[in-house]
């Protein structure tokens, strides 16, 4: 009804004069529900120009998405990227024109980021130019991010070598980036060497990774490893990944690793 409507909005409004925490673009989202879009896109313009709600780039994105505005929607990611108010504003802008038609549009935009130091653009650079079959541009964005830094390109192009099947290209990228020092690329080779059927290789690699003090990779890469260990058969060093996981100070590890007791019939260890 009418009043439940008002009663709610109020609610909003006296939400956001108390300070609570993204009360704005709880009213902006209530608002759009109401079909009041011309208001929803007034009033996160207003707390941008404020700059009372960090997020309203976002969620102005959206609202001009939902609209079929596409143009405005791709302005609002544009600025959503450069204040770095939405931890996945590259993926969003990119979907946002590739799915209509204006890929080039993305690819020149991230080209341009990517020129100015910006190695998040590198990754989404790439990932559109392998889509767009422009496989060679996308490893040389890719090469030329490593080059400059970038810590995670070394895995991104392993991966795209791969999917090239071009394996051992992707190897020497991610042996020479663990030579180099890089701390996230043990884990990524250790993987590809395990999928090759290099087992004990695979398991040299994570270890050396790990007693030198690396990070052989995030919990996920750690859980995806441990979980190919343990389906080879290598229960004993599936339990050793958690384990040290664990004590390298991994919070997931501890409900991992317990998970992995219980199915390996030893559920009072995983206490």
């Amino acid at each position: 009804s009418l009043g439940r409507t008002a009663d709610a909005e109020r609610l909003w409004r006296n939400a956001i004069a108390d300070g609570v925490q993204n009360s704005r673009s709880g009213l902006a989202g209530f608002l759009s529900e109401q079909g009041r879009i011309d208001e929803t896109i007034a009033f996160l313009r207003q707390g941008i120009e404020a700059g009372e709600d960090p997020y309203a780039w976002k969620w102005l994105a959206d609202t001009y998405e939902q609209q079929g505005r596409i143009e405005e929607a791709a302005d609002a990611r544009r600025e959503a990227i450069a204040t770095g108010t939405d931890i996945n504003a590259w993926s969003r802008f990119c979907h946002l024109l590739e799915s209509n038609g204006r890929a080039d549009d993305a690819i020149s935009f991230a080209r341009s980021a990517f020129e100015d130091g910006d190695f998040e653009a590198a990754e989404y650079l790439a990932g559109m130019l392998s889509r767009a079959g422009r496989t060679d541009e996308a490893v040389a964005v890719l090469r030329s991010a490593i080059t400059s830094g970038d810590p995670w390109a070394s895995g991104q192009l392993a991966g795209l070598l791969r999917k090239e099947g071009k394996t051992g290209e992707a190897e020497q990228v991610l042996r020479e980036a663990v030579t180099a020092g890089d701390p996230y690329t043990g884990g990524h080779l250790a993987s590809s060497l395990h999928k090759e059927g290099r087992t004990e290789e695979a398991i040299a690699v994570w270890w050396s990774a790990v007693d030198a003090g690396d990070s052989p990779g995030t919990s996920n890469i750690a859980r995806h490893f441990a979980e190919a260990m343990l389906k080879s058969g290598r229960s004993d060093v599936a339990e050793q990944v958690w384990r040290r996981q664990l004590a390298a100070g991994d919070h997931t590890a501890r409900g991992w690793l317990a998970n992995l007791l219980e199915r390996l019939g030893r559920p009072g260890e995983a206490s």
